[in-house]
């Protein structure tokens, strides 16, 4: 009788849980915060994040949010953190310019894996310029650059390549 009556109980229990989970409104967005963000607005994040108020918070994906916003260049990656009972805090890493690129018309900033993201109508100051032309070669001048000692670094003037093989570094600041 009691192994009846406690496995009734815990069968009751299972079945609330799970309907609190997956059916209820009890464990629900009704909030989401946006932290670590500094240039992609969080009006901007939340919009391409995919992420609803009244979403169940168990079907939020942090793989599919990471997607989501990939299309923002000045994020690197974003954590996805559930905030029980209602909330969803996406934790954001913006990428941090290492260098610059000069373009037709304008310069774009680049970070330490090569990524190429933003854009400014003159050239930032403070920051090393990259002559690149292609994608692998960019990775790789971003790859040696990173590496370099904060010594090389005060002497480099500009780094270049035209294969991702053919790294020069142009010293004399």
């Amino acid at each position: 009788r009691n192994r009846i009556a406690l496995s009734l109980l815990v069968g009751a229990i299972a079945i609330l849980a799970a309907y609190a989970v997956y059916f209820s409104s009890w464990l629900t967005v009704t909030k989401i915060t946006i932290i670590g963000n500094s240039i992609a607005s969080s009006a901007q994040i939340q919009a391409e994040s995919g992420i609803q108020i009244g979403m169940r918070l168990v079907n939020v994906n942090s793989d599919e949010v990471n997607a989501s916003l990939s299309d923002i260049s000045s994020i690197d990656h974003v954590e996805v953190r559930r905030a029980w009972p209602h909330e969803i805090v996406l934790a954001v890493s913006e990428r941090f310019a290492i260098a610059t690129i000069e373009k037709r018309s304008y310069w774009v900033f680049v970070d330490a894996k090569g990524v190429e993201y933003g854009k400014s109508l003159s050239q930032p100051k403070g920051l090393m310029v990259f002559e690149v032309n292609r994608k692998k070669a960019r990775v790789e001048v971003a790859r040696v650059y990173a590496a370099m000692p904060g010594w090389l670094k005060e002497q480099a003037k500009r780094l270049s390549a035209s294969s991702r093989d053919n790294v020069r570094v142009q010293l004399g600041r």
